[in-house]
Formats: C-alpha cells, sequence, structure tokens
C-alpha cells in the first residue's frame, strides 16, 4: 500500500510540477507594444491603425457663387458634397491651375472655360444638375493650387468660381 501511496504522489507531484511550469512559460510570452498607451481611455494590446479618411468639404452653388465649407485641406482624398442652392441648374467642376481664378482660359464658342486649354488641368466634374440637389464627387488630389467652378455657359464669367488649395 506504501508502494501506491509513494507513486500516486510522485504522479501528482510530476503533474503539478508540468502545470507550473506551463503556466510560467505562458506568462512570460506576454505582447508588448513598441508604442506606450495614452490617454486616460487606453488599453493594453496591439496597436489599432486606422484606415485612412477622406475630408469632407461642401460647396454651395447659387447664382453667382461657389461657397466652400473650407478653402484647403490635406493632400489625399477629398469628398466634395456640391449643393445647388438654385435657382437654375449648376455643374462643379475641378481644375488643377496656378492661373488667377477669374483668369482661365475661356472657350469663344460656348462661353465657358476651355478645359483642354493652356494652363488648366482638368480633374473631374458633376455634370448638371437641378437646384435643390447634392451630387457627390470623390477625387483624389495631390499638393497644389484648384479652381473650383461652374461650367454652364456664362456662369464662371458672372463669379461662380473659388480656389481651393490642397497641402
Amino acid at each position: 500500500m506504501k508502494a501506491v501511496k509513494k507513486a500516486v504522489n510522485k504522479a501528482v507531484l510530476a503533474g503539478v510540477s508540468v502545470l507550473l511550469l506551463s503556466v510560467a512559460c505562458s506568462s512570460s510570452k506576454t505582447k508588448t507594444s513598441a508604442v506606450a498607451p495614452s490617454g486616460p481611455s487606453s488599453t493594453a494590446g496591439p496597436i489599432q491603425v486606422a484606415a485612412p479618411t477622406s475630408q469632407k468639404v461642401t460647396a454651395t452653388l447659387s447664382d453667382f457663387k461657389v461657397q466652400l465649407s473650407a478653402a484647403s485641406a490635406p493632400a489625399g482624398t477629398i469628398d466634395f458634397a456640391a449643393h445647388n442652392d438654385g435657382p437654375s441648374q449648376h455643374e462643379f467642376v475641378v481644375f488643377k491651375t496656378d492661373q488667377a481664378e477669374d483668369a482661365l482660359p475661356i472657350d469663344a464658342a460656348t462661353n465657358a472655360i476651355d478645359e483642354k486649354g493652356p494652363g488648366v488641368t482638368h480633374v473631374d466634374e458633376i455634370q448638371q444638375f437641378d437646384k435643390g440637389l447634392t451630387q457627390e464627387l470623390k477625387v483624389n488630389l495631390p499638393a497644389g493650387r484648384y479652381v473650383l467652378v461652374c461650367n454652364l455657359p456664362t456662369h464662371y464669367k458672372l463669379g461662380m468660381h473659388a480656389v481651393f488649395q490642397v497641402q
């Protein structure tokens, strides 16, 4: 009987030793972060990197002006929300240019900006849409100077333009 008790004690002792050894090894494998969390609301654990977000800019188009919610934004995706405040149809065109906003080349036949003219690069546009509507235009803009316009005949010449700077 003594021999059986001794064998059971050895088996229990061996089991406990293995258990303690595995706990000790697993606790030494805790993950550490290269950047310490900051602020009262941060929690320990892996660092999450947020996906790049786009900058939202509202452009209000009316007879005859373009008003922007922001005059500049960082380079990257810009989400323009063009709202036609009427009373007529408008369009929203993005040009990259270093020319003065009121001196872009005019096509005499259409009385609008020559979209392929010297010194301007047509980036993208929302074609004409009715008053009261809002249309979205998402563009990836590198740093530079842009002029945002309504390029329907005579609208640009009547003042429908605004400078937008991308840094």
